[in-house]
């Protein structure tokens, strides 16, 4: 992540748009996702400096600032950065402007899941992510539904009861502990991120 402030995150839906603008200046593209083994996921930005300027200096892709939210509502945070087969998890590096980078972010992700409900990379959410290779067979992965035979029609069925229901479009964000750091963006010790009801 280059300079951006918490609370002025993007959202974007993966059936419209998939780049974003990151403050700093750069823009941002989702390549995609794909699973890598049976518990990884690799996650993979265009990041493109637009500025005025011939590089920008000092440019940070930290893993740590990464997460994914799983379809059961677990967070998982990026353990890896990469770009070019280089380890640049908690490195700074020049980006030229006639030469943006591909970003690889690597996460451990559940094999079950064939998309991310919410991927926050580079100061973008990215919603309902599909994963290339999909769910491992073998993992945890949906087994089709037994039929359950009817109930005789002598007994009848008792009334259903309606489901709890999420709003996967609607969260709470709370940010804790943030201070201003030397690159004019914030620095937060928590961030806490709630679907709501």
């Amino acid at each position: 992540m280059k300079k951006f402030l918490p609370l002025a995150f993007l959202t974007l839906s993966m059936a419209c748009a998939q780049s974003w603008t990151v403050e700093g200046p750069f823009r941002d593209e989702l390549l995609g996702c794909q699973r890598v083994g049976s518990g990884q996921v690799q996650c993979s930005i265009k990041s493109t400096y637009t500025g005025s300027g011939p590089t920008y200096y000092g440019a940070t892709y930290y893993a740590r600032d990464t997460a994914a939210y799983a379809p059961d509502r677990r967070r998982f945070i990026a353990s890896r950065t990469t770009i070019d087969g280089r380890d640049v998890t908690n490195a700074t590096l020049n980006v030229a402007k006639a030469n943006p980078v591909t970003v690889v972010y690597t996460l451990d992700y559940p094999a079950q899941f064939d998309k991310i409900t919410m991927l926050f990379v580079d100061s973008g959410i990215l919603k309902e992510v599909p994963i290339k290779g999909g769910p491992i067979k073998g993992q945890g992965a949906a087994q089709p539904a037994t039929p359950k035979p009817a109930a005789p029609a002598a007994q009848p069925a008792p009334a259903a009861q309606p489901p709890a229901t999420i709003n996967l479009n609607a969260f709470d964000i709370s940010l804790t502990g943030c201070t201003l750091n030397a690159k004019g963006g914030y620095t937060c010790t928590k961030a806490e991120i709630n679907p709501k009801r």
